[in-house]
């Protein structure tokens, strides 16, 4: 993953289209190893999240055009964030989202995690803080896109796609 492989992408579509009702970002890894984006990104937040913020920003234009034409209702143009329970994992850790042992307030600190899912590597990396840090930051951006562009017709939603059986975080 890296953001020049995102512009890329951003690009080919923008070539493609003029506007574009929907963006639907659904791009993601889970490891339990630590990884790094191109840009030194821990991987999981840089493709979980910060690919879609990108992706999504750079493509803002042809929404914006597909929201303000004169046969689109208000919410018809739609950003859609995958997310899951995993957002339950940990909360966003601002101070150090690349997990690298920084020390972070109360208020970035994951809670007790259940036993599936609190084993760490050998330098103390955690895969799944990791990946509920980048599924938070999936709807908190969902919850700031509507905030700002709701007036122009444009709604966001961070949806989780389900599961079949009993899940740990319920």
């Amino acid at each position: 993953m890296s953001q020049e492989a995102v512009k890329k992408a951003a690009t080919s579509v923008s070539q493609i289209t003029s506007q574009l009702d929907v963006i639907i970002n659904n791009a993601g890894i889970m490891t339990p190893e630590r990884q790094w984006t191109k840009e030194g990104i821990e991987a999981q937040f840089g493709s979980n999240h910060i690919g879609h913020f990108l992706f999504t920003n750079l493509l803002l234009p042809l929404l914006i055009t597909s929201s303000s034409s004169t046969s689109s209702k208000p919410g018809a143009t739609r950003i859609v964030n995958l997310t899951s329970l995993g957002h339950r994992l940990s909360p966003v850790r601002f101070h150090d989202y690349n997990l690298e042992g920084k020390q972070i307030p109360d208020e970035e600190k994951h809670g007790e995690l259940p036993p599936m899912f609190a084993k760490t590597s050998e330098d103390g990396y955690n895969g799944f803080v990791a990946y509920g840090q980048a599924k938070t930051a999936n709807i908190l951006y969902s919850v700031s896109l509507t905030s700002k562009l709701q007036k122009q017709g444009i709604l966001s939603y961070a949806v989780h796609p389900g599961c079949k059986c009993p899940h740990p975080l319920h």
